[in-house]
């Protein structure tokens, strides 16, 4: 009787502490403030694990504006909203793009369509090291823009923060900048731009630091695959 009375007491000390969300051995939510900037450690090259699964692969949409007007608070990604039926005011194409307000997110990919790329982010969220901005017309202010994050759990917790886009000191190209400021993307996760610029067109490119596919484990393989940080930006490469 003592020793089954000193297991439950065992048990009961490990679940306090596992779901003591914000203390003990829990985790917080995904981009609470605690925890948007953690990458997966391969992403930070040497100072993390050797063992990375290679080069990351890359999400590339771009975003064209048709209407000759600015358009205000515009939301990419944000899969909860989107795929629920309830589009924004917006309308899938039949390629799957989405056309909000004469603008248009699509996919550069030619194999995936934006479409599939949201329904990813649903369903096999990842942990973002990188986003890649380029402008291809109209004004390259679009891509030096602050954009802002947004995220919230199942509870209500909302966690928005901005994201500065870096213009690297040694490059010559105009219209393109980076940011390797680390969010997660899951389905309550969007970026959102406080303007798209008239006739502007510009991509978006998403370098995972890791993503999580548990579908994976069913051949033997594991649910969290991580990468190796791109060489992006010059100054920008051990960060």
């Amino acid at each position: 009787m003592g020793n089954q009375r000193q297991v439950i007491t065992n048990y009961r000390n490990q679940m306090g502490k596992r779901f003591n969300n914000f203390g003990g051995n829990g985790t917080l939510p995904a981009n609470s403030p605690m925890r948007t900037g953690m990458v997966s450690p391969s992403w930070n090259g040497a100072s993390g694990n050797p063992q990375a699964n290679g080069q990351a692969p890359q999400y590339i949409i771009q975003i064209s504006n048709a209407s000759a007007g600015a358009v205000m608070n515009f939301d990419v990604f944000g899969a909860s909203i989107y795929l629920a039926g309830n589009t924004g005011g917006g309308t899938w194409t039949a390629n799957g793009s989405l056309v909000v307000n004469n603008v248009t997110i699509s996919s550069v990919l030619p194999n995936v369509s934006y479409q599939q790329i949201l329904t990813s982010s649903a369903y096999k969220p990842l942990t973002v090291g990188g986003v890649y901005l380029q402008s291809v017309a109209g004004s390259t202010t679009q891509v030096t823009d602050v954009y802002q994050l947004t995220s919230q759990t199942a509870g209500g917790d909302l966690y928005q923060s901005s994201i500065a886009p870096i213009l690297d000191g040694y490059q010559f190209q105009a219209g393109i900048t980076y940011n390797n400021t680390s969010f997660v993307l899951e389905t309550l996760t969007k970026l959102t731009w406080s303007q798209i610029y008239p006739l502007a067109v510009f991509q978006i490119r998403i370098f995972p630091a890791a993503i999580i596919d548990n579908a994976a484990t069913l051949t033997g393989g594991q649910s969290n695959a991580s990468f190796n940080k791109p060489v992006v930006i010059g100054n920008l490469r051990s960060r």
